[in-house]
């Protein structure tokens, strides 16, 4: 019988401690799988935030270069004030917007407002990193802090900035990435719900086995049992009688 029993304790002890070790494993995948999940997602938010900014700053190359054409053709070359109107009235989401300076350091549009008459540039280091991202033809991303509008704090920012050489100007668009991270947020809570789902499947299953092992572990403990009980009749019977062990009540398989 105890033997039996410390049978059945050892098959329940070991399946216990293997089911929670794998529940430890399969969490701390998930977990894993998670952080990485929303550090990819973040990656491409911002991926797709740069191709957007980069896309509508080509889109003001080309009205400004058009306009710049169709100006040439009438003798009144600067005259760009309508197409800096339309870059002061686009809208966007949260705190995104346009500007364009001059390459000599003037503001034409500054935080998506067009100036009615241009400013030297307020923070001279930051223009200075806008003419270095924007030397390229294809422009140029670079990053930065900068305060938001109506606001003194500063946030961490990215810019694709590229030059119209023929009217010397750079043309810009930039985005905040806490707003880019709080729309990942809002996405996190679905991954976490579907984490929660995983583990609480998980957790069923866990203890689903356990119980099956349990009532196997029983009936094996049970079947020991009754044998060990039958040979030790049999060996004792077959001493007291002094005749030969009676194997047909004994079980092998």
């Amino acid at each position: 019988m105890k033997l039996s029993q410390t049978i059945k304790n050892y098959i329940f002890i070991t399946a216990f401690y293997s089911l929670i070790l794998s529940f430890v494993i399969a969490f701390f995948y998930q977990y894993k799988q998670y952080s990485k999940n929303i550090e990819l997602l973040k990656y491409e938010f911002v991926e797709q935030k740069k191709k957007e900014i980069k896309n509508e700053v080509s889109m003001l190359y080309e009205l400004i270069k058009h306009q710049d054409l169709i100006n040439k053709q009438s003798k009144n070359s600067k005259n760009i004030d309508h197409i800096l109107e339309f870059v002061s009235n686009l809208k966007h989401e949260n705190s995104q917007y346009n500007f364009i300076n001059t390459i000599d350091g003037y503001s034409l549009v500054f935080e998506g407002k067009k100036l009615e008459v241009p400013l030297k540039h307020k923070y001279p280091v930051l223009f200075n990193e806008q003419v270095v991202a924007s030397s390229t033809l294809e422009g140029g991303f670079h990053s930065y802090k900068f305060k938001k509008p109506n606001s003194e704090k500063e946030f961490d920012k990215i810019s694709f900035v590229k030059r119209y050489e023929p009217l010397d100007l750079i043309i810009g668009s930039g985005v905040y990435l806490d707003e880019i991270y709080d729309d990942v947020e809002n996405i996190k809570d679905s991954f976490q719900e579907n984490i929660i789902k995983q583990l609480q499947f998980l957790s069923i299953l866990f203890l689903s086995i356990l119980i099956i092992v349990f009532f196997v572990s029983k009936r094996l403990s049970n079947f020991l049992n009754l044998n060990i009980e039958n040979l030790i009749f049999s060996f004792n019977k077959a001493s007291t009688n002094s005749e030969p062990i009676d194997s047909s009540n004994l079980t092998y398989s």
